[in-house]
């Protein structure tokens, strides 16, 4: 634990970091427990919308409407929740690559998440190298 007062020459000063909180911070490398949280809950419906469609010739006829209703009704909470993970994920950025990789796999990385690439693009307009602000 740090002193109060810390000797700063002949002086004693407060230190200047902030308190510790009780919670860790998020750390950069890592996804947050809002896009963890929307992958798993997207998982789960997609594996329910999908048994509830391969298992819909064995249904006995008598249940068939009330299973397809089940299957149509999940299929539309999976949709609804696809267009929140989508307003979510506007607002949140992910995290940056590790340093460790290379330029091919950024590339891949750029296209198979086409947002990534866009966001970089926006947050990199007018602190290039090449543009001074004064």
């Amino acid at each position: 634990m740090e002193p109060f007062f810390v000797p700063h020459g002949n002086k004693f000063t407060m230190p200047t970091e902030p308190l510790e909180s009780s919670q860790p911070l998020p750390t950069p490398g890592r996804y947050g427990s809002g896009a963890i949280g929307f992958h798993w809950i997207m998982f789960l419906l997609v594996v329910v919308v999908g048994i509830l469609g391969l298992l819909h010739d064995d249904w006995p006829k008598a249940t068939q409407p009330f299973w397809i209703n089940v299957h149509a009704v999940i299929g539309l909470l999976l949709w609804f929740t696809l267009i929140a993970r989508f307003g979510w994920r506007s607002r949140h950025a992910p995290p940056m690559l590790p340093s460790n990789v290379g330029a091919f796999a950024r590339i891949r990385a750029a296209f198979l998440q086409p947002g990534a690439l866009a966001q970089h693009r926006s947050r990199s307009i007018g602190r290039g190298p090449h543009r001074t602000v004064r």
